[in-house]
């Protein structure tokens, strides 16, 4: 195990040599990567032999990344009909050479599918000490995960061979624990490292300003799963001055896809390991800073290979100008969140959740928030005060701030609570949920 996690540790600093190199180069990369991807699952994947088939496609027919729009988009369902023996290429065998994951059905069914073993390697190669210490300059290596642990999920996959390994101190803590579980082991395990959501640095903080608490800071935190706001982040360097806050956009189905770097506020999408395409409603690539629907193909996993996939649900855009590390990529600048939770109004306008966040994001006074559509003409808008005492002011600027946004399409009920709990099939904290913008 110890090998192999050497070989990936190289083959990932060499990756990092190559995502710095001119786009031009990363292109060729992307391609070679491709069109190997794609003579593979022709030969050895059932599911796709039959859409390529079936779409008059063969290896051939990939000469460029542009022809990548030749194969017919993949959906969830699709890969959820297609499970289990259809997905899983000849050649791999669960337990043997992959293992199966689960999403947490947090934006929809559950979808299942299979892990390379070189896959999970690669990415616990990343938190290695020498590949930490050449990207982020972090010269000491203590790692802490505050996230859920669902059997078959990414997460408890990840967890488990890491403290298999024993060759790096880690500690797991539950995200479903209370908040002072979370200060108490983050005070006393002191790591350079964490990995979590940002709801739970968002309970960390109110905790922290409740009580006057003093929290230890990491060298390092790594976000995924939830929307980040901007002003979000402001906010937690004030709990954690030491920190260098990294936010990551992954996915169960295609690993790590984006992230942002140590000196700017885009994300630097992995164009080595994936392909990402953003569209439209009608399939057609949209320009830089449109928003459009994320399409994803992962180079690296021949298991269950994820080509041209939609079933992220999330909506994206790529960035207009470069970031300020000067890093020749491509970029996102954000990635607005899950589309199954955009709120849909009685006239049948579509609302980016983004767009509800951004608002309620930078009203003072709000520690807390989730905003739940009950109806096509309802929202609940449940949160927490900072001060009791603000309560009058925040529900008269949520409520004029909202009908700017939505007219006379919305009534609100502004919901005053404590706490905001998290889902309980998931796990996730999600800002906003709609109940009818998928009927």
């Amino acid at each position: 195990m110890r090998l192999r996690l050497i070989y990936y540790l190289v083959k990932n600093l060499i990756r990092n040599s190559i995502i710095r190199k001119p786009p031009e180069k990363i292109k060729e990369v992307q391609l070679s990567k491709l069109r190997k991807l794609i003579k593979f699952v022709y030969k050895k994947n059932q599911y796709y032999r039959e859409l390529f088939d079936k779409a008059a496609i063969t290896p051939d027919s990939i000469q460029s990344l542009d022809d990548i729009r030749k194969i017919p988009v993949s959906t969830r369902q699709n890969l959820v009909q297609a499970f289990p023996h259809k997905i899983l290429s000849k050649g791999f065998k669960p337990g043997k050479n992959c293992f199966l994951v689960s999403t947490s059905g947090s934006t929809g069914v559950p979808i299942k599918i299979y892990k390379s073993y070189d896959t999970i390697f690669s990415t616990i190669s990343m938190g290695s000490k020498k590949f930490m210490g050449k990207i982020f300059n972090v010269d000491k290596i203590s790692i802490m995960s505050i996230l859920v642990y669902a059997p078959e999920t990414i997460e408890q996959i990840l967890t488990d061979f890491v403290m298999k390994s024993k060759h790096l101190p880690f500690r797991k803590v539950n995200a479903l624990d209370d908040v002072n579980v979370y200060i108490e082991n983050l005070n006393e395990f002191k790591p350079q490292i964490l990995f979590t959501y940002p709801s739970v640095l968002k309970d960390i903080k109110m905790m922290v300003d409740s009580k006057g608490l003093n929290v230890h800071s990491p060298r390092l935190i790594f976000t995924s799963a939830e929307i980040f706001e901007k002003e979000f982040r402001k906010e937690m360097k004030k709990i954690f001055p030491e920190s260098q806050i990294i936010d990551t956009y992954f996915s169960t189905e295609a690993g790590l896809i984006a992230s942002n770097c140590k000196e700017g506020d885009k994300m630097h999408i992995l164009n080595d390991r994936v392909i990402l395409e953003i569209i439209d409603n009608d399939g057609n690539p949209v320009k830089a800073g449109e928003t459009g629907n994320v399409v994803i193909t992962d180079l690296n996993n021949f298991a269950s290979p994820v080509i041209r996939y939609d079933g992220l649900n999330d909506l994206a855009k790529f960035s207009e100008t470069p970031c300020s590390c000067g890093h020749p990529g491509t970029f996102l600048e954000m990635v607005a969140g899950r589309k199954v939770d955009s709120i849909v109004t009685k006239s049948g306008r579509i609302i980016n959740p983004f767009r509800v966040t951004e608002i309620l994001s930078v009203i003072k006074g709000i520690a807390k928030y989730q905003v739940i559509q009950k109806a096509l003409d309802v929202l609940d808008i449940f949160i927490v005060p900072e001060l009791d005492r603000e309560q009058e002011r925040i529900g008269r600027k949520v409520y004029s701030d909202l009908k700017e946004l939505f007219g006379d399409e919305m009534m609100y009920e502004i919901i005053f609570v404590n706490k905001i709990e998290r889902s309980s099939s998931s796990g996730m904290f999600q800002l906003v949920k709609s109940e009818v913008s998928t009927q």
